[in-house]
């Protein structure tokens, strides 16, 4: 089984540049040579030189490491391949994955009934347990964007209540961090928070972070997620 790994936040709150390295910033990021992103909205990923080091020229069957997709047939289809065939590959993101459910809605506008919610949910599922299904050793890595919940807590955005009715998306995780930014005099700081303090949905297993605001770099995170299961 796969470690899962959500990271919300709102638009421009650093989840997508969390991956990629950054010197003036400290983030180690994680290595393209070792990484496959599914870029679900479309958009460049938001850092420099990020269109060299995760180029569209190439198919993952030929040793891409980048592609776009929004099918959610195709991208768990995807996910299976990159697992089974694409053992050089150790981190999956699939970037902006909120809006999986999102262009399915749109796709499906006039379809009525409750049908289409559960069709739509369990369109999303099979997403979900092709990265679930996967070897031990690849980390996967889904950025959602946040809403506010009927509990007044912030959670991860999906297409509606009816979807949240079929399926509670957040509980499908062991790991969600959510991105948050903090001002500390003049200065901005992006990063994750690792655990709710009762007002969202963020969670981490006791003692895998010793922080509860830690930066947004996914090189640290995966450090730090890998010497607490494998660590002594």
């Amino acid at each position: 089984m796969a470690n899962l790994i959500a990271v919300m936040g709102m638009s421009g709150g650093g989840k997508s540049t969390s991956m990629l390295k950054n010197d003036e910033f400290n983030i180690k990021g994680l290595d393209p040579k070792e990484t496959f992103v599914i870029n679900v909205s479309g958009k460049p990923l938001p850092g420099r030189g990020s269109m060299k080091l995760y180029s569209l020229d190439k198919t993952p069957n030929d040793g891409g490491n980048h592609i776009i997709l929004k099918d959610p047939h195709k991208i768990a289809q995807t996910i299976t391949y990159v697992d089974q065939s694409r053992k050089d590959i150790k981190n999956l993101i699939v970037d902006d994955a909120g809006y999986i459910m999102g262009f399915d809605v749109m796709d499906n506008i006039n379809t009525k009934g409750f049908d289409k919610w559960t069709g739509l949910a369990a369109n999303f599922m099979k997403v979900i347990n092709a990265a679930k299904s996967a070897r031990m050793d690849l980390n996967v890595i889904f950025t959602f964007h946040t809403e506010m919940g009927k509990d007044e807590k912030l959670k991860i955005k999906t297409a509606g209540a009816m979807i949240d009715n079929t399926i509670y998306l957040d509980g499908l995780f062991t790991i969600i961090l959510e991105a948050a930014i903090r001002k500390e005099g003049e200065v901005i700081k992006f990063g994750f928070l690792t655990r709710t303090n009762g007002n969202s949905t963020c969670k981490s297993p006791a003692g895998m972070f010793s922080e509860e605001f830690i930066p947004n770099d996914l090189g640290f995170v995966l450090d730090e997620v890998e010497s607490y299961y494998n660590g002594e």
